[in-house]
């Protein structure tokens, strides 16, 4: 976690979302997409979808990646992106070369280990500088913070790596916080479509129309501008629709 907050007021930002093909990267960016639109900013996307057919999994040939250009005057999804979001080593060596320098590039740095690193045909254990990337790197442990929110649920463990709790905080350094939250993920299925052929098919929605998640960007851009020095905590949770019907406990497992 950051120190200190700094908050920098831009026309437009692209972000690109980089992992391994069937890990959700288009649907991530799709949910990013349609949360921004909602708040009114102009949005243009770039799916890219890797060329080889069910790739070994962290490989180089399995990467996919989803860009968006998101803010006001927004024509095109940028040749580069100033955010750079990777899931495993793989993704961040194919797509490190979209990033501007100076960007930002979010890792999960769990998968940052001697096989990711293997697999991503990296020669030494510190990628970010073997590629010889300009760029401020933020190391999150997604994958152990996501097993720790799930930990009691009775999810199988690749349901479980699927779900992404996504946080912010402003003044890290006040004890006392105010937590603001609301779920960003739809039905993962559409088993009450009239048609049965659908109901085994994904849903692309986030949040009814991803309502909540408007209000707490919208917030989150006011508190960044006033910064009303109160410790506060955004949380947009995943696998909150999860559940079945008649088993209580099969619901709300992000949060």
């Amino acid at each position: 976690m950051l120190e200190k907050t700094s908050v920098k007021s831009i026309d437009k930002v692209v972000v690109r979302f980089s992992g391994d093909s069937g890990d959700g990267m288009q649907l991530a960016g799709n949910i990013f997409t349609n949360v921004s639109a909602g708040v009114g900013n102009s949005v243009s996307t770039f799916p890219d979808y890797p060329a080889e057919v069910r790739a070994p999994q962290g490989s180089l040939s399995g990467v996919s990646g989803f860009q968006v250009s998101v803010g006001s005057g927004v024509h095109t999804p940028g040749d580069e992106c100033d955010v750079l979001i990777a899931m495993n080593p793989a993704a961040l060596k194919q797509h490190s070369k979209f990033l501007k320098n100076g960007g930002v590039a979010i890792i999960d740095v769990d998968s940052f280990k001697e096989d990711g690193l293997k697999k991503a045909q990296f020669a030494t254990d510190d990628a970010v500088k073997e590629l010889n990337l300009n760029a401020q790197v933020v190391e999150v442990p997604v994958t152990t913070m996501t097993k720790a929110a799930l930990a009691d649920t009775d999810m199988d463990h690749k349901s479980v790596l699927k779900c992404r709790n996504i946080f912010g905080s402003f003044n890290p350094e006040k004890k006392e916080r105010l937590l603001l939250l609301a779920h960003y993920d739809t039905r993962p299925w559409a088993d009450k479509d009239p048609d049965r052929a659908n109901h085994g098919k994904p849903i692309d929605g986030a949040n009814d129309g991803a309502s909540g998640v408007a209000v707490l960007l919208e917030t989150a851009r006011v508190i960044g501008e006033r910064n009303p020095g109160q410790g506060i905590d955004i949380l947009f949770v995943d696998c909150e629709d999860y559940g079945d019907e008649g088993d209580e406990d099969s619901w709300a497992l992000g949060a």
